[in-house]
């Protein structure tokens, strides 16, 4: 029924596809990816040659892990519009679910091109770069997003697993305990932070961080199990 709305508000709608758009990415967003699947489907046939149309495709194929996917929309978009913002950087993305780290690489840097001060673009390209064992490249990447995007606990996870694994603890610990007083209960973080300190050779702390990592990844698992009996629970008659 909601769908249904959606779309005869659609029809109705002269101005274009924006806000059927919107509420699809709304609805992915909100975990209504078959609802937001149905109504770009709608979408695209009305709007064929529209490249907002297809980018929100590829976001939503990203989102459902369908990579491939993602590239052939994005293929459409550059296709229609060669600057379109973003839709090198999320064929980056895609790329980097591949593992193709190169290509990734070279689609964020296109983006950056662009656009110098995208820091998501350095952030993801750094990661690439760490995954194709280009620790010095990746790290300043990292910096550089951290410089344009300050409040990300993400980027200062990924620039701490970098100093442990160059064997520089400390610089770690400080960008952990900022990462985890922005974003608290990251197992991830706990863990790095216990590495960085087993090198520091301050074992207490270290397995004290360890136990916490192990608390809340069994949180997680319990929370994930819980939602899927609530909703095998509602899909019975």
């Amino acid at each position: 029924m909601i769908v249904e709305l959606l779309l005869a508000a659609l029809w109705q709608a002269p101005a274009g596809p924006t806000g059927a758009l919107r509420r699809a990415a709304e609805m992915a967003e909100r975990g209504e990816e078959n609802a937001a699947e149905e109504l770009l489907v709608e979408t695209t046939r009305l709007y064929p040659r529209h490249p907002d149309v297809h980018f929100v495709w590829a976001r939503l194929h990203l989102q459902r892990e369908r990579a491939p996917l993602a590239l052939a929309a994005l293929q459409k978009v550059l296709a229609l519009r060669p600057d379109f913002p973003r839709a090198r950087h999320h064929k980056g993305l895609a790329h980097l679910k591949l593992a193709e780290f190169d290509t990734a690489i070279e689609e964020f840097s296109a983006e950056l091109k662009r656009d110098p001060g995208y820091g998501e673009a350095y952030y993801y390209r750094g990661i690439a770069r760490a995954a194709r064992q280009d620790p010095s490249q990746a790290e300043r990447d990292l910096r550089r997003a951290l410089e344009l995007t300050p409040g990300s606990p993400s980027v200062r996870f990924q620039l701490a697993k970098l100093q442990i694994d160059a064997g520089r603890p400390a610089e770690a610990v400080v960008l952990l305990r900022r990462s985890l007083q922005i974003q608290p209960g990251y197992p991830l973080a706990h863990y790095q932070l216990g590495r960085a300190y087993q090198q520091l050779g301050r074992g207490k702390e270290a397995e004290t961080e360890f136990a916490r990592a192990r608390q809340l990844q069994e949180e997680e698992r319990a929370a994930a199990a819980q939602t899927l009996r609530q909703a095998g629970a509602k899909l019975q008659p």
